[in-house]
């Protein structure tokens, strides 16, 4: 072995390292995405914040939007738990089964920064289909497949009167969202509760006799 070869081991970073300073990058990012959007969004600023070069970033990440990519991909690892129908147990309600995941999930939308990406989406995802394009495909559509399986055995089981699968999975979604536009983008003093909007509305949905309109 060459002394050549044993100081070219001694600088490659280790495994851990390389994994802390990718999680470093995507925790700044993050924040920064929620905080000034896309589109004023600075990979500098980023490398800045996380006390890293520019060119450290890009050898993670090649462009700005790999790396909102690499954040939401990044959410869905450590905050989503994708909820599937199959864990439903028979002795469980449909409507037990969302409560008990999705409050947890709703619970931390705010804490997380979720909230700052879900806008930042509404506001410049028509300037930008891509991040639209991944934040649909790999956050919402997942969810709103597997509820709409939900429905349909809630449907089965008679928990709730027929309905429109895919519009009721929809609406599970909808209080999250709107508690979001309401204390990030409509109002800047009084807020609400995104957690007591969700469970409100929740308990609504599948207590209530929902016909079909025609």
């Amino acid at each position: 072995m060459t002394e050549s070869t044993i100081v070219k081991r001694k600088r490659s970073p280790s495994l851990e390292k390389t994994q802390a300073t990718k999680e470093a990058i995507l925790k700044v990012a993050r924040i920064h995405f929620a905080e000034v959007g896309f589109a004023k969004a600075k990979v500098s600023d980023i490398a800045k914040n996380a006390n890293i070069a520019n060119g450290t970033i890009y050898s993670y990440f090649k462009t700005k939007e790999e790396l909102f990519e690499g954040v939401i991909e990044d959410i869905l690892q450590q905050d989503l738990r994708l909820i599937r129908a199959t864990d439903l147990q028979e002795t469980q309600t449909v409507y037990s089964f969302l409560l008990e995941h999705l409050d947890k999930i709703v619970s931390t939308v705010e804490k997380s920064g979720r909230d700052g990406i879900s806008r930042l989406v509404l506001k410049e995802g028509e300037n930008f289909p891509n991040i639209k394009q991944i934040y649909f495909q790999r956050v919402l559509s997942p969810y709103l497949v597997e509820f709409e399986k939900l429905i349909q055995i809630a449907i089965e089981r008679k928990e709730i009167a027929p309905v429109n699968a895919k519009e009721f999975s929809l609406l599970l979604i909808a209080p999250t969202w709107m508690g979001v536009l309401y204390n990030g983008m409509l109002q800047d003093i009084e807020t609400t509760n995104i957690n007591n909007l969700f469970r409100t509305t929740l308990y609504a949905l599948f207590h209530t006799n929902f016909h079909k309109l025609e």
